[in-house]
C-alpha cells in the first residue's frame, strides 16, 4: 500500500512537471537574452512598480526625469514610479513592508546592514539576488568574479545578497562630510587658515567681531550648522571620526565606539556651548530645517559651513570662489588629522521585493547599470559634444552640450540653467547604482579631456589638497546575526535618543556639565558597553577574515 502510494505521489509529480514545463517556460519568453538591453522583447508589455527615494529640497515628479524614459525606452520597460521623500522615508518604508501591496524595486531606499537583516534575511520581505545574478544578471556576474567585494561586503549572516551597493571609486565618492571655510574673509583679517581648535576660535571670533565682509553691518554669521549637518570639524578635532555622537565608527587602534562614549566627548559639549554662548554658532542650531539652512548659504553671509560643494548654494564665481576646504583640525586633545572616509560599498541602493511577479527582469534592470556609460547617463544625462553624438536620445529630453571653453569643460543644458540645477529636475536622481564613474571615463566618453569648468574644479581640488590625505575609513560593512541584531536594536534605540536629548540639554545649558559622569553611568545602565561589544565582535571578525 506504501509502495503503490508513492509511485501514485510520484506519477502526479511528473505530471504536474510536465504540464509546468510549457508554462514555465512561456514566462521567460518574454526575456530577450541578447545583450544587457532591452530587457523585454516587443510584443510584451510588463509594467515594474518602482519606489524611489529623493532628498527632502529636490521638487521634480518622476515624468520630469530622464533616467525612467530612459528605461521604458530602451529596455522597453513600462515602469511606474513614485517618489518619496528623504526625512520621512523610514516611516514610509515601515508603512510599505506592513501593507499587502509592495512595489517591485525599491532605488535609493538608504537600506542599511541591519535593514537587510531585517527586511531580508529574518522578514524575507526581500528577495535574495545572487541567483538571479548568476542567471540573468551577466554583467553583475561578471564584476562580481573580478571584484569578490560585491559579495563579501553585502551578504547576511544567511548567506544571501538582498541589495545592489553603489560602489565607490574615487576619493571623492567615499568622502561622506565637505566642511569649506571663507577663505576670502580670512584674507580680508590677515588670518590663516586655522589648523587647531583654538585658531578656529579665534578665526571664527574674527568672523563676528572684525566686519570681514567689509559692508560695515553685523549680519555675518560665524559658523552655520544644524545636527544633522555641520558639527563633524569640531568631533574630528577631537579624535571621533564621525559627525555626530552616536553613530559607530572604529578608532585608530580597532576599537569601535561612538562619540559619547569617549573622553573627549565632554570637551566637544564644551567647545559647541562656547560656540552658542558667544554667538559664534548660529542661534537656531537646534531648530533650523534644511531649507533655512540653504536659504542662510545663499546669502553669502557665512564664514564656515558643511556644504555639497559651495556653487551649489552660490553660484557666481565671486562668491563660490571665496571659499576653500577646511583642513582637519588638531586640539589639545588630539594631535591626529581624521576626516571620515566612506566604505567604497553603499549597501542597499537597489533591492528587489519579495512578491515581485517579474524578478528576472527587475535584476536585469539592475545590471544595465553594469553597462559602459550607464551610470554616467544616470548622474548627467544625455551628451553630446565636437567628438560625441548623443547617446540614448529620448524624445523630449535634449542632450547638454559639452566643449571646452578656456582649458576647462563647460556644459550647455537644453533649458539654459546651470548644470546642477538641470540634473536635480531633468535627469533624475543621481542614481548610482553599481560602480560609480569615475571623472578620467566621463572625459573618455565625451572626448574632452580636460577638467570640468573651475565651480566644480574649485572645491575638488581644494577637497584633495586639503583633506583626502587625511581620510579615515569609519567602519566597514559589518553584519550581526539575528538575535544579535535584535538585541543591537533593542539597545540602540534609547541609546540614540538619550544622547541626542542630553546633548540638546548640555549645550543649550538646560543640562550642566558637572553632571557628565553622571551622564556616562547613565549610558552604561542603558546598556552602551554591550552595545558595542556586539559590533567590536563583528569588527574583529572582519579584520580576520580580511588577513
Amino acid at each position: 500500500m506504501k509502495k503503490s502510494f508513492v509511485r501514485f505521489l510520484a506519477l502526479v509529480t511528473a505530471l504536474v512537471m510536465l504540464f509546468c514545463l510549457p508554462v514555465m517556460a512561456e514566462t521567460l519568453e518574454y526575456l530577450n537574452t541578447d545583450g544587457a538591453m532591452p530587457i523585454v522583447k516587443d510584443g510584451y508589455d510588463i509594467t515594474i512598480e518602482i519606489a524611489a527615494v529623493q532628498g527632502d529640497s529636490w521638487t521634480a515628479k518622476p515624468e520630469d526625469h530622464y533616467i525612467w524614459a530612459f528605461i521604458e525606452k530602451y529596455c522597453n520597460v513600462d515602469l511606474d514610479v513614485k517618489y518619496y521623500k528623504q526625512g520621512s522615508w523610514e516611516e514610509q518604508r515601515s508603512l510599505i513592508f506592513l501593507g499587502d501591496d509592495q512595489p517591485d524595486i525599491i532605488i535609493n531606499g538608504s537600506f542599511d546592514n541591519a535593514d537587510l537583516v531585517r527586511y531580508g534575511q529574518v522578514e524575507g520581505m526581500l528577495l535574495p539576488m545572487e541567483d538571479l545574478i548568476k542567471e540573468h544578471a551577466p554583467l553583475i556576474a561578471k564584476y562580481g568574479e573580478e571584484h569578490p567585494e560585491l559579495y563579501s561586503e553585502t551578504l547576511t549572516p544567511d548567506g544571501h545578497m538582498y541589495a545592489i551597493p553603489t560602489i565607490g571609486r574615487s576619493d571623492l565618492d567615499v568622502n561622506g562630510s565637505r566642511v569649506f571655510i571663507n577663505q576670502q574673509w580670512m584674507d580680508n583679517l590677515g588670518l590663516e587658515m586655522p589648523t587647531t581648535l583654538d585658531e578656529l576660535t579665534e578665526v571664527l571670533m574674527a568672523f563676528k567681531n572684525d566686519d570681514p565682509n567689509g559692508n560695515g553691518e553685523a549680519d555675518e554669521i560665524p559658523f552655520l550648522a544644524y545636527p544633522d549637518r555641520g558639527r563633524i570639524a569640531i568631533m574630528t578635532a577631537l579624535g571621533m571620526n564621525h559627525g555626530d555622537a552616536y553613530s559607530l565608527y572604529a578608532t585608530l587602534d580597532g576599537r569601535v565606539t561612538v562619540g559619547a562614549a569617549e573622553e573627549n566627548y565632554v570637551h566637544y559639549l564644551e567647545y559647541m556651548k562656547m560656540l552658542l554662548d558667544e554667538g559664534l554658532l548660529d542661534e537656531d542650531f537646534y531648530t533650523m530645517t534644511i531649507e533655512e539652512f540653504n536659504a542662510k548659504l545663499s546669502r553669502n553671509v557665512v564664514g564656515l559651513a558643511m556644504m555639497d560643494a559651495p556653487f551649489v548654494y552660490m553660484p557666481a564665481p565671486e562668491q563660490y570662489q571665496q571659499y576653500q576646504s577646511l583642513v582637519p583640525l588638531v586640539s589639545d586633545y588630539n594631535d591626529t588629522q581624521i576626516w571620515p572616509m566612506l566604505n567604497s560599498i553603499t549597501n542597499g541602493t537597489f533591492v528587489i521585493c519579495r512578491d515581485t511577479e517579474y524578478p528576472e527582469v527587475c535584476i536585469r534592470i539592475a545590471n544595465v547599470f553594469f553597462e559602459k556609460d550607464i551610470n554616467l547617463l544616470a548622474f548627467v544625462g544625455p551628451q553630446a559634444s565636437a567628438y560625441l553624438e548623443a547617446q540614448w536620445p529620448v524624445e523630449g529630453w535634449e542632450a547638454s552640450w559639452v566643449e571646452e571653453v578656456d582649458g576647462a569643460q563647460v556644459y550647455t543644458t537644453p533649458d539654459g540653467t546651470d548644470l546642477w540645477t538641470y540634473l536635480n529636475s531633468r535627469v533624475g536622481l543621481a542614481i548610482q547604482i553599481g560602480p560609480a564613474y569615475t571623472q578620467d571615463e566621463a572625459n573618455a566618453t565625451i572626448g574632452i579631456d580636460v577638467p570640468l569648468a573651475d565651480h566644480e574644479m574649485f572645491w575638488r581640488n581644494s577637497m584633495r589638497a586639503n583633506v583626502s590625505a587625511h581620510m579615515r575609513l569609519q567602519l566597514p560593512n559589518l553584519f550581526l546575526s539575528e538575535d544579535e541584531l535584535n538585541r543591537a536594536n533593542e539597545l540602540r534605540v534609547p541609546i540614540e535618543d538619550y544622547i541626542s536629548n542630553m546633548e540638546a540639554k548640555f549645550i543649550m545649558g538646560d543640562a550642566d556639565l558637572s553632571t557628565f559622569d553622571a551622564f556616562q553611568e547613565e549610558l552604561k545602565a542603558l546598556g552602551i558597553e554591550e552595545y558595542l561589544e556586539l559590533y567590536q565582535t563583528a569588527y574583529d571578525a572582519y579584520l580576520e577574515n580580511s588577513k
